[in-house]
């Protein structure tokens, strides 16, 4: 015990100036909790943790020094704890008080509360070593000492317990009956006969004879306890005292040994029968391991910047949660309550890390999740089309991008026998368009702008605009070797050789067209291995690897007999616009086509119908529509120079403004 003793920097500084003359004086001393190395104690000028002042209650000289005797009760203490450290102060003549010299000791001594051991008395001697020569004072603590006068005063006082009275003995007994007589002292008959009596062991006790101190006892305690959340008790292997092991119930009795929390205690061995007096000894509840959780390890945060997902936390114990990432760029990371919130910033991978601080009860624990952003530009020129295509495979696409929106793209290649050379810009029409007809979940492209943002809507025309032809050249009319609309959409030449929205020619294809003749659905491939020399063809290979088939209605009978029956539908991938879809409602179209179509939102949000030229956009363009003319055999509806719906021969060229696709899922 006290392993560690100093006198300190202060102290040796002071006793040198004593040794110039002056008084010292002793006058204060002091424990605190918590330890240092022993290599800091002599630079110390305060306890770690000072908690009571001691008396002094003597004062020797010794050879080449002083012994001090210093005392503590337990009065005033109301929360128990250890003594590491003994501070003694002093002062020369009218100076400020110094700490002197200090005690360590790393295991201590434990203080009991006062309710707990009131008569917890405890007494410490400490050497100083010093020069004698100089005038040393030593303030005693008058109030811890007994006077001559103060016992003689006490001794004569005939009703102080120091003295016990038959009365005062008779009054603290019960009655008990059937009792060894050589055991027990009768002390008083009563009424009915029966007689109070107590041991000879109590008796002694009473009157302070015969009886042992439990104070100096060896105590050995149980299995250290962990905290689970129910009461628990901690078990005193052994008391010893003078060698001989004492028996609990007997020889003692333990109070305070019971707790449900974490944390530090102080039982209380407190001596009965034979022995007397008490003993307090520390013990701890330690606390459990911790545990964390989440809802998902490993999340997928895709969308715009700004995209949020949620994790939940769950834990042991009442642990301030705390949540870092370690890409906060790439995902940004705040707590309510148990509820993470992970937004991402950026594409990449970032690591969340979820910390539970240790709490009442439990120790510290941590978790990880694992984040992978993928985050699209909100312009939607700067993403690529596979991006646009993964977003659409998320169904991100329309909480990403609006209707409108443009992306430029390269058209660079024959179409037909119109050689087309331009960067052009394409925009969404629609999302998920007449999806009952056409398919779920998908994304649909109208052409052409001639810029990304307030640009001119143009239509793709070759150098024969305005003529009509029936020699069978490719150039941008419907059909190429007459004016006829037989086969309605299907089946005329420039969805196979102008746009390549399908692969597979009509029946026919090349020489003049008789009523009823067809068409053929594009086949999965057509986007991949184009027709040569269509639009299809000229457009970046990039694109066309993610666009897929949209399956339209229109008249495909044509002949002007507004049947019904003629509205069937085709798979295409470059398909144009019905009348319907450009109007919101048919003028020259087959009566029933506009009970299978919708209306783009690009054009119900009031968007222009008017087309310019590609190649001279100051001169508008009339441009075809897929809708054969329900009136005649010989026409395609088309929308006029002004923006109105009309009608035109097949054989004329005139622009065209395909639309295109690709799925929001695959």
């Amino acid at each position: 015990m006290w392993n560690d003793a100093v006198v300190t920097n202060a102290g040796k500084e002071l006793l040198a100036q004593w040794l110039g003359g002056g008084e010292l004086v002793i006058d204060s001393a002091a424990t605190g909790q918590g330890t240092v190395a022993a290599s800091l104690l002599m630079g110390q000028t305060e306890l770690v943790s000072k908690k009571q002042n001691m008396s002094i209650v003597k004062a020797e000289n010794i050879g080449g020094g002083r012994r001090l005797q210093l005392q503590l009760t337990s009065e005033g203490v109301t929360n128990a704890y250890t003594i590491n450290q003994i501070g003694i102060w002093a002062k020369l003549g009218d100076g400020d008080a110094k700490m002197i010299a200090i005690f360590q000791d790393n295991t201590g001594i434990s203080v009991p509360t006062f309710e707990q051991m009131p008569d917890y008395v405890f007494t410490f001697y400490a050497t100083i070593q010093m020069s004698n020569s100089g005038e040393l004072v030593v303030n005693v603590d008058k109030s811890a000492i007994v006077t001559r006068a103060d016992f003689e005063e006490h001794t004569n006082n005939k009703e102080n317990p120091h003295e016990v009275t038959q009365k005062q003995l008779f009054d603290d007994l019960t009655e008990t009956t059937a009792l060894a007589a050589t055991d027990f002292i009768p002390i008083e008959v009563v009424a009915d006969g029966t007689a109070k009596k107590i041991s000879k062991e109590n008796l002694h006790k009473a009157l302070g004879l015969n009886t042992t101190s439990i104070t100096g006892a060896t105590v050995t305690l149980g299995a250290s306890q962990t905290y689970s959340g129910s009461v628990k008790t901690q078990a005193v292997s052994s008391v010893v005292v003078g060698g001989k092991t004492l028996t609990e119930g007997t020889d003692y009795i333990v109070s305070g040994n019971t707790g449900t929390n974490a944390g530090n205690y102080t039982l209380v061995i407190t001596g009965v029968g034979a022995y007397v007096g008490s003993i307090a000894k520390s013990w701890t509840i330690a606390k459990a391991a911790g545990s964390v959780s989440v809802s998902s390890s490993a999340v997928s945060v895709i969308g715009a910047a700004g995209r949020t997902t949620t994790v939940t936390v769950s834990r042991s114990g009442n642990g301030t949660i705390i949540a870092a990432s370690s890409a906060p760029e790439v995902a940004d990371v705040t707590l309510s309550g148990t509820t993470l919130t992970i937004k991402g910033m950026s594409s990449g991978s970032a690591v969340i890390t979820v910390t539970v601080a240790a709490g009442t009860n439990h120790q510290a624990a941590t978790c990880r999740i694992s984040v992978s952003a993928t985050i699209f530009p909100s312009v939607l020129n700067d993403n690529s089309w596979e991006q646009i295509r993964y977003a659409s495979d998320n169904g991100l696409a329309a909480s990403i991008w609006s209707v409108g929106a443009t992306k430029k793209v390269k058209v660079q290649g024959n179409v037909g026998a119109q050689a087309i050379d331009a960067e052009l810009w394409v925009y969404i029409l629609g999302f998920n368009h007449n999806a009952a007809r056409e398919g779920n979940n998908k994304i649909h492209f109208g052409t052409f702008k001639t810029a990304q943002s307030g640009g001119t809507d143009v239509g793709l025309i070759d150098n024969e605009y305005g003529k009509y032809y029936t020699d069978g050249r490719k150039c941008f009319n419907l059909n190429h070797w007459g004016y006829y609309n037989y086969g309605g959409w299907k089946a005329c030449d420039a969805r196979y050789d102008i746009l390549g929205s399908t692969d597979k020619s009509p029946q026919n294809y090349g020489s003049a067209r008789v009523s009823g003749d067809v068409g053929y659905d594009a086949s999965a491939t057509c986007a991949l291995k184009p027709v040569s020399n269509t639009l299809m063809a000229a457009l970046p290979a990039d694109l066309r690897a993610v666009m897929k088939p949209i399956t339209k209605y229109t008249d495909n009978i044509g002949g002007g007999t507004n049947d019904a029956g003629n509205v069937t539908a085709s798979v295409d991938y470059l398909p144009l616009l019905a009348e319907k879809e450009i109007f919101g409602s048919r003028t020259y179209a087959n009566s029933s086509e506009q009970n299978y179509q919708a209306q783009y939102a690009y054009f119900a949000n009031g968007n222009t119908k008017v087309k310019y030229r590609h190649s001279a956009v100051s001169q508008t363009a009339v441009w075809w529509s897929r809708s054969p003319y329900y009136n005649n055999n010989n026409n395609f509806c088309c929308v006029w120079s002004s923006g109105g719906a009309n009608n035109n021969n097949t054989n004329n060229s005139r622009a065209v403004a395909p639309d295109f696709a690709f799925s929001l899922r695959r």
